[in-house]
């Protein structure tokens, strides 16, 4: 695994990541999806510990950093929950070299306090009070996938709302406004849930056109026994 990463790295750097001349750049620029907030902060900050090098870490929802780096925004690395919106981004040159898939998360049926908790197949016709990601986003393709996976038809579910992002989804079923949701696992502490079938989320990382050493560096980080044991203790799994 570690080689792996290594090769990554010495790819994006041939490609022309750009580093190595300019030691003066003392910081990395990261856009990431926004359900990876609080674990990547704690693995940025353990390579900042370790290097000396501060990473800036901005973090939204995949579609919307897909949007900004297409538009180029200035970053050295992107870390993408949607192995369809990061290979998107290599097809039109966005990313330098090829993206790694770094972190997994599962898909889970979460219920709201005193919900009493029933299967994904007893969702449809009930009184429950739904709420799903949009699938526009990548919760919402994976959300799909799980419905699809159990011969549900996603259309046919009948959502009181379909949010814009993971965050949402989760704000709605803490605040009591949905009886249960579809969210990722790293969110369902304190609810009552069930791991759902078919759709495990993938987060890819990859190197952006013009990316510094030190990003390069940081990419490889990524892959590091360190950086692995912070995503299982945060409740990600790894490749």
């Amino acid at each position: 695994m570690r080689a792996f990463w290594l090769s990554a790295a010495c790819v994006a750097s041939a490609l022309g990541a750009g580093a190595c001349s300019d030691d003066s750049e003392r910081k990395v620029t990261v856009v990431a999806a926004s359900s990876l907030q609080g674990t990547l902060d704690d693995i940025a900050a353990d390579w900042t510990s370790e290097s000396g090098i501060e990473v800036e870490i901005s973090y939204a929802g995949s579609q919307t950093l897909a949007a900004q780096l297409r538009d180029g925004f200035p970053a050295d690395v992107a870390i993408i929950a949607s192995v369809r919106i990061i290979g998107e981004l290599s097809s039109t040159r966005a990313l330098d070299g090829e993206p790694v898939d770094f972190a997994l998360n599962e898909i889970v049926l979460a219920f709201a306090s005193g919900v009493q908790p029933v299967a994904i197949e007893e969702l449809i016709g009930s009184d429950l009070i739904i709420t799903l990601a949009d699938p526009a986003v990548p919760l919402g393709e994976y959300t799909a996938a799980a419905f699809l996976h159990v011969g549900i038809d996603p259309g046919i579910v009948g959502p009181a709302s379909l949010e814009p992002s993971a965050a949402a989804v989760v704000t709605r079923l803490r605040t009591g406004d949905a009886d249960v949701a579809v969210i990722y696992a790293t969110d369902a502490s304190g609810f009552a849930n069930s791991p759902l079938d078919g759709a495990l989320a993938t987060y890819s990382a990859a190197a952006i056109g013009g990316a510094t050493d030190h990003g390069i560096e940081f990419l490889d980080h990524l892959g590091s026994p360190a950086s692995r044991s912070t995503l299982v203790a945060a409740g990600f799994l790894v490749p």
